[in-house]
């Protein structure tokens, strides 16, 4: 008989690293593994409290709107997190990384504060150098974020939302000098301290400003703008639905203010006034790889990037209105990722984004369009007709509510007569509510639909003129890929046969999942 093979444990370090990487309550279940890794988790350097995991873990049919539910739930995470804590002071053990999620509700702003600061407090003692703060609760109710973490000598990273940071913060020294990262989301605090903590914090190299309250006032140059400018460090910068974003488009000199800006993101919801959009608006950044611009209300503005060094250009607009986005760059490899969340298929439409698509050629390109109405699909065909259709579409992703009868070959039509996508992938969603009881045909479901137009249009079959699906006819193979093929990487030749064996892809169970079409062109 063999002897038995020896297992050799995993250092504690290691599994230490091995949990870290995994969500809390994936690491958590790791502790059946062996004594060694329940130890390790018991131990762990980083530890993370979650209200909301411990209400789910707790009791999964959990009421918030049961008092004695909610209080008795309050009470015991509060009672857990203190225990665990404690657990760390008793055996004199160190923490690196701490993370707290707590529920405002149903507490008052005055216990929030008064957990948020016993916990914080013993993670800061016990030598904590990275923290993530985050309260969950209504927009009006921000308790005060404890002044000891600003006056922590160690942070190295420091994540912060749902809190309001006390004017109090300018009278006092910001000791947190060591400071890398910084993140604060829906924080409730005034220009003025922001620009205190960029200032005694030169060594910062990430920050995101996300939603920041009381962000406002004619101090923004003088402050906050002033002492962000002098980050020199800064690799990475978000800023989102902040007002100081404007003065981005005001400053011709941010090539030299950010000389190591690699990654910036950039978030509108409005314009600040009128004048604004009436002229083009200018970044300049050279050495920027990653850009992310997102627009979600307001009207359009024309904004143009000086970025030569791009590797990575992602735009999300959420405006019906065509994007005004141009990109100056002597990059040659690079990628663009283009969603348009509120896409209207009419002849306005169609050309700006043929124009829009135009200076976004040299990239590989990715487009997401996400149809809303469809049943507005109106355009002048002799507009379209003379459009060059020579845009290599790496992957184009169409989401739609319904598929409906004449208005769908529209859309395709338009989209077709502007790209040749080398792959589309639609997610399967509903038939239109008058689709089942006016057409019975079965290329009206959503779930087969385009299956059929691509296995028609390369046959040059169409129910109707041939106007539509304008380029299918240089379509040279098509392949499918279902849902339960995604996961052994299995495409299908598309034929009529198999287009006719796919009734599974009407089923309920289809619902929220996507199919993919590889398409082969022919060569001009």
């Amino acid at each position: 008989m063999g002897r038995r093979r020896e297992t050799i444990p995993l250092p504690e370090p290691i599994i230490h690293r091995i949990q870290f990487l995994l969500t809390p309550k994936e690491a958590a279940r790791t502790t059946v593994i062996s004594k060694s890794w329940h130890s390790a988790w018991l131990t762990r350097p980083n530890l993370d409290l979650d209200e909301t995991e411990f209400r789910e873990t707790r009791r999964p049919n959990y009421n918030r709107y049961d008092y004695d539910s909610a209080e008795a739930m309050k009470d015991g995470f509060s009672e857990f997190a203190k225990k665990n804590i404690q657990r760390y002071v008793k055996s004199n053990l160190r923490i690196e990384t701490f993370r707290l999620s707590l529920k405002l509700e149903p507490r008052t702003e005055w216990e929030a504060f008064s957990l948020s600061y016993e916990l914080v407090l013993t993670a800061l003692n016990l030598g904590a150098k990275h923290l993530d703060l985050k309260l969950n609760g209504s927009p009006g109710r921000k308790p005060f974020l404890p002044h000891e973490v600003l006056g922590a000598e160690n942070l190295v990273g420091l994540c912060v939302e749902g809190y309001t940071i006390n004017d109090l913060v300018l009278d006092q020294k910001v000791r947190c000098s060591k400071l890398e990262y910084l993140s604060l989301k829906h924080v409730n605090m005034n220009p003025g301290v922001v620009s205190k903590i960029l200032s005694a914090c030169p060594l910062i190299e990430k920050l995101s400003l996300t939603e920041i309250s009381n962000f406002k006032g004619g101090c923004l140059k003088s402050t906050f703008y002033d002492a962000l400018i002098c980050s020199h460090k800064l690799t990475c910068l978000v800023l989102c639905n902040v007002k100081a974003v404007a003065l981005f488009f005001s400053d011709d000199c941010l090539s030299s203010k950010f000389p190591s800006l690699k990654d910036l993101t950039l978030e509108l919801f409005y314009l600040y006034n009128h004048n604004e959009a009436e002229k083009k608006l200018r970044v300049s950044i050279h050495s920027l790889e990653r850009l992310q611009y997102v627009l979600r209300h307001g009207r359009q503005v024309a904004v143009e990037f000086d970025v030569p060094c791009i590797r990575e250009f992602t735009f999300k607009n959420e405006c019906s209105d065509v994007p005004q986005v141009f990109i100056e760059t002597t990059s040659t490899e690079w990628e663009s990722h283009v969603t348009m969340s509120r896409f209207y298929p009419n002849t306005s439409t169609f050309l700006g984004l043929s124009k829009f698509l135009t200076q976004l050629s040299q990239s590989k390109l990715y487009l997401s369009l996400k149809v809303d109405r469809l049943d507005a699909a109106d355009y002048e065909m002799e507009y379209l007709q003379g459009l060059p259709c020579t845009f290599q579409v790496e992957n184009l992703t169409i989401e739609i509510k319904y598929l409906m009868s004449l208005t769908s070959y529209a859309l395709f039509d338009g989209l077709f007569r502007l790209c040749r996508p080398k792959c589309i992938t639609q997610h399967l969603l509903t038939q239109h509510p008058l689709s089942a009881g006016r057409f019975r045909n079965e290329h009206v479901l959503t779930n087969v639909f385009l299956c059929k137009i691509i296995e028609r249009g390369m046959k040059g079959h169409y129910s109707y003129p041939s106007n539509f699906f304008h380029g299918l006819h240089d379509l040279e193979e098509a392949y499918m890929q279902a849902p339960s093929d995604e996961a052994v990487g299995v495409w299908r030749l598309l034929t009529g046969e198999f287009c006719s064996d796919i009734p599974a892809f009407a089923s309920p169970d289809s619902y929220g999942k996507k199919v993919r079409f590889l398409l082969k062109w022919k060569e001009a």
